[in-house]
């Protein structure tokens, strides 16, 4: 019997999907008259608009989560490879987890505008950002091959064999990399959180992409 493409547990995150719009609904007529649009490096406010300017990129931001959210979910129909079809279980919890992430984000926007104290603490956006790559790690050994989700490069894509070793190698330092991140980022200065965070961000990416590379090299010769 083929899997349900949608169940009541995808009912529930909409729910969450859609929180921040019921928020931001209740409480508009509270927004003040400048907030901000824009965040620098150091997450200091550094472009005010105007509320209803505001309301718009609370509403991208939700657009977007949930366009990501349906092409997610649809990519076993436009697979090339047809077999990501496969790996359908990890890309439902890759979905909710981008919901989950993107609702907790706008809403922590909205309260913080409606406190008139807004101010994106990076050690908390770089922490959140390593829990999401260790989960996402955590979800690799059950992707199959791909053009859309994983680690994609011209090794893997072209050797099945290169795309199981990488995604295992990959899976487990993702994993083990965002989960030392995260309290890293969280409990070391400001300078030095943004710094390891950008080193080991670069390590996630890069060592995957190599590996990939030299175990292409050893099958082919």
């Amino acid at each position: 019997m083929p899997t349900k493409r949608f169940t009541p547990v995808d009912g529930i995150f909409f729910l969450i999907w859609a929180v921040p719009l019921i928020y931001l609904a209740a409480v508009y007529r509270r927004l003040p008259a400048r907030v901000p649009l824009h965040f620098d490096s150091a997450g200091q406010p550094d472009h005010f608009g105007t509320p209803s300017a505001f309301l718009w990129s609370i509403v991208l931001l939700q657009a977007a989560s949930v366009g990501v959210y349906f092409l997610i979910r649809f990519l076993p129909e436009i697979d090339p490879k047809k077999k990501i079809k496969y790996s359908r279980q990890a890309l439902v919890r890759i979905s909710y987890a981008l919901v989950t992430v993107m609702a907790a984000l706008a809403t922590f926007l909205i309260y913080g505008t409606i406190r008139g104290r807004l101010y994106l603490d990076m050690h908390y956006v770089f922490a959140g950002i390593a829990l999401l790559m260790a989960y996402l790690g955590n979800l690799f050994n059950n992707l199959k091959p791909n053009y859309f989700v994983g680690i994609r490069t011209p090794w893997t894509l072209e050797n099945e064999t290169v795309w199981k070793k990488t995604h295992q190698m990959g899976g487990r330092l993702w994993l083990a990399g965002g989960l030392f991140l995260a309290p890293a980022c969280l409990f070391l200065p400001g300078n030095w959180a943004t710094g390891i965070f950008a080193a080991g961000v670069a390590v996630l990416v890069l060592v995957p992409v190599l590996y990939s590379y030299l175990a292409f090299k050893k099958i082919t010769g």
